[in-house]
């Protein structure tokens, strides 16, 4: 299997930052970076069939069940057609990378796929809890187009243990398939090497504790918890100041001086972008205890920073944020209380609190940036493609 020119195919944009947390651009630039050359195949068209988008909205309006176009298997099998047409005038292509299953789980059999994503649909619908309402045919079909991807593909790779586990639980992945890598920061390097992480984290003011959520999903993300724990914190002498970025509490909920809403920041303008950059230098921690997740890049960019994060262990989180390492990972059962005991803890014990930032920026320099994953995801996949080589030779002679 030639692995030097890959076609990449996504359904959304690779180009808008904004999808999908911008994973689509950053898993594009970092197998670049790696040094494969891409073909790009990206912004399928969403196909105008009748009866899927007939049966959504009667499911949706007389059922109260969710009957979700992407996972219909006419749809995903147009938008696979419509990748292979694309690909057609790129005769050297023989091996496709998605950073989801379903635009290629039903690609024509000559070309060779492999995966890279944060979760797999049973994953999914089995611990979010927007997945409650999805309707029977939507979930057998929906696990029809992820076993198909999974059994033509080549190498499986997933941002966690969490997603391959379920991966070779649930839909038979076998383990030589299966990688995990978990995915980069979305942003630029913070600091220019150790010593000026370092002499950032020194400089974070003694005054007031800064904690930083960042989360669209204020229940899922644990916002409720994140507020109590604040609350509490200023209770026990803590100098507490929280911003709430993207997601805020109901309008019901008066907040205090020292909780800044911030609301959604958009990277891509200078002004936002500023804006991110300076709460996450400023901050002490991240907290955001999710009841649900995959594998937030939010942790990653906060390792770049030099900011140990604070979070449930739930999901994929694990696979990123390494207790003691560059964070914290606290039971599903704990309430505000633990968080509270171990921030009074750090805040007052300076020394062990830079140790674990540093920690911090550790990780993102030695495993959550793109140029690492990118370099392990390639590296994995010439190994698979140097095995096949062999084996194909050996059945030759």
């Amino acid at each position: 299997m030639d692995i030097n020119r890959i076609g990449y195919v996504t359904v959304g944009s690779a180009s808008d930052v904004r999808a999908w947390s911008g994973l689509n651009t950053h898993i594009l630039h970092a197998l670049q970076a790696a040094g494969l050359q891409t073909v790009v195949v990206d912004d399928l068209e969403s196909p105008q069939l009748y009866w899927p988008r007939l049966k959504a909205r009667i499911g949706r309006r007389w059922l109260g069940k969710s009957f979700p176009l992407d996972r219909d298997r006419s749809i995903a099998r147009r938008w696979s057609e419509e990748a292979a047409r694309r690909l057609a005038s790129h005769a050297d292509v023989k091996c496709v990378v998605s950073p989801g299953t379903i635009p290629i789980a039903q690609l024509p059999v000559r070309y060779q796929t492999v995966i890279w994503a944060d979760a797999t649909f049973h994953s999914l619908r089995t611990t979010y809890s927007g997945f409650e309402r999805l309707a029977r045919a939507s979930i057998e079909s929906g696990d029809w187009i992820e076993q198909r991807a999974y059994d033509r593909s080549v190498m499986v790779c997933f941002s966690s243990e969490w997603a391959a586990a379920d991966a070779a639980s649930f839909y038979g992945v076998p383990a030589h398939k299966l990688a995990v890598i978990p995915y980069g920061a979305n942003c630029p390097p913070a600091y220019a090497d150790l010593n000026a992480a370092h002499s950032s984290v020194r400089a974070r003011a003694r005054t007031e504790c800064r904690l930083v959520f960042i989360g669209m999903d204020w229940e899922r993300k644990g916002g409720t918890l994140v507020l109590e724990a604040a609350h509490q914190l200023r209770y026990q002498g803590v100098p507490v100041h929280l911003s709430l970025v993207g997601g805020a509490p109901p309008p019901n909920v008066m907040l205090p001086p020292w909780i800044e809403k911030v609301g959604f920041l958009n990277k891509q303008m200078r002004s936002d972008w500023e804006k991110w950059d300076a709460l996450l230098r400023n901050a002490h921690f991240l907290i955001l205890p999710s009841i649900a997740d995959c594998t937030p890049i939010i942790f990653s960019e906060a390792a770049a920073y030099a900011v140990p994060s604070l979070a449930r262990d739930v999901g994929g989180v694990s696979s990123v944020v390494r207790d003691g390492a560059n964070g914290f990972l606290f039971p599903v059962s704990e309430g505000a209380g633990a968080y509270v005991d171990l921030i009074t803890k750090l805040w007052r014990d300076t020394v062990t609190y830079e140790k674990i930032a540093i920690s911090s920026y550790l990780e993102w320099e030695q495993r959550l940036n793109w140029l690492v994953a990118g370099r392990q995801f390639v590296d994995r996949l010439q190994a698979i493609s140097s095995a096949a080589s062999s084996k194909s030779s050996l059945q030759i002679k």
